[in-house]
């Protein structure tokens, strides 16, 4: 079972490395195949992985967008991509070695929020502003994933 956790604090002030560590050993079991943190200001998220679709082979999160503002980070499975990927204007070739972690990592780039509505499948997520400092978690509709 892939799983995720994630660390924000109101002030912009450094994280606790104890507690990361905390967080990091808790959640490796759930994830044998891989396991990555990724911290920005005021936020710290981490994902373990058990590989079980194709595409998770790809999968490197959590995500930080190229500018630097979003960190995401999602478990679960899209039963939508290629409609995502038309929505975003992806190259049809890019969709093939794309993960679904990093195909939602770009619609909350894009959307925001909004993006929610347009995911479906089973999924748990979490992403964060730098900038805004904002955190908005979500999981699919019927609730399948759980998300503490």
């Amino acid at each position: 079972m892939t799983a995720m956790a994630g660390w924000v604090v109101a002030q912009a002030r450094p994280l606790d490395k104890g507690v990361l560590d905390r967080m990091s050993a808790t959640l490796k079991r759930y994830g044998p195949d891989a396991q990555q943190m990724v911290q920005r200001e005021g936020a710290a998220m981490l994902r373990t992985l058990l590989r079980i679709t194709p595409e998770d082979r790809w999968d490197q999160q959590p995500c930080l967008s190229a500018d630097g503002q979003w960190l995401s980070v999602f478990v679960g499975r899209l039963d939508n991509r290629e409609e995502l990927a038309q929505a975003l204007a992806l190259p049809a070739g890019q969709l093939i070695d794309m993960a679904d972690g990093h195909l939602v990592a770009l619609a909350c780039q894009r959307w925001g929020e909004d993006a929610c509505v347009r995911l479906l499948g089973d999924w748990a997520l979490a992403c964060w502003h730098t900038a805004r400092r904002q955190l908005f978690l979500a999981r699919d509709p019927i609730g399948n994933m759980p998300l503490f």
